[in-house]
């Protein structure tokens, strides 16, 4: 099962409101996005949307598979279509998100926050003011999975850590799916969920009232 941890000041925490009523909306595709996009598995519940709002420079490091770097590549380049966000590799440049492919034995050493028992895991960093994501680390695992495997962890930490940041078990073939899966491919929902977080109406910061909101507008 892939996991994620994320990280948000905890004087952000203060003063929040808790809605005893939380609307809801009728829209297949809109229940989902509010179902993944808001809050998190693990780490801070804090449900409001967080997306990148600047160019991502992506290192890989450890020792990947040419099938992972070349799955990597395609993930990348799917999710810049989807989101219009430009996503490179990078060898120099300071990156913004770094991609470890090492044994799971070494993921607690190289990012503290780990769970035990995932074999991917991110976590990323947002600015607590404007709720924009501008640091990821995801953490696949080297040892004991099949390529398919590896390849699926690829497509689902990295999407991820873009700001789709919870499971589900509403759809089997979703890359989102919380129960072990090997979809090495984006379903239409989660292509539409994908560019849906990234439309220009749906801004950083925004609680899950303001979300619907701006989603009942929409024809999507």
């Amino acid at each position: 099962m892939r996991f994620f941890l994320l990280y948000l000041l905890l004087f952000m925490m203060s003063g929040c409101t808790v809605l005893s009523v939380q609307p809801t909306t009728s829209d297949p595709v809109h229940r989902y996005f509010l179902n993944i996009a808001l809050g998190s598995e693990f780490g801070s519940h804090h449900s409001n949307i967080k997306k990148w709002n600047q160019p991502i420079y992506i290192q890989v490091k450890g020792l990947p598979t040419k099938k992972d770097v070349d799955t990597l590549k395609q993930v990348m380049s799917e999710l810049s279509d989807l989101t219009r966000l430009s996503i490179k590799m990078v060898t120099t440049e300071p990156a913004n998100i770094n991609v470890y492919f090492v044994p799971k034995s070494q993921f607690s050493e190289i990012e503290p926050n780990y769970k035990h028992g995932n074999s991917g895991f991110f976590w990323v960093w947002w600015h607590p003011l404007t709720n924009n994501i501008y640091q990821a680390r995801i953490l696949i695992s080297t040892t004991t999975l099949s390529q398919i495997e590896r390849n699926h962890l690829i497509y689902e930490e990295l999407t991820q850590s873009l700001g789709l940041m919870k499971d589900s078990r509403r759809y089997s073939d979703s890359i989102f799916y919380q129960s072990w899966s090997r979809v090495t491919r984006f379903s239409d929902m989660d292509k539409k969920i994908i560019q849906l977080l990234y439309h220009r109406a749906i801004n950083s910061g925004m609680n899950r009232e303001e979300v619907i909101e701006v989603l009942e507008g929409m024809f999507f």
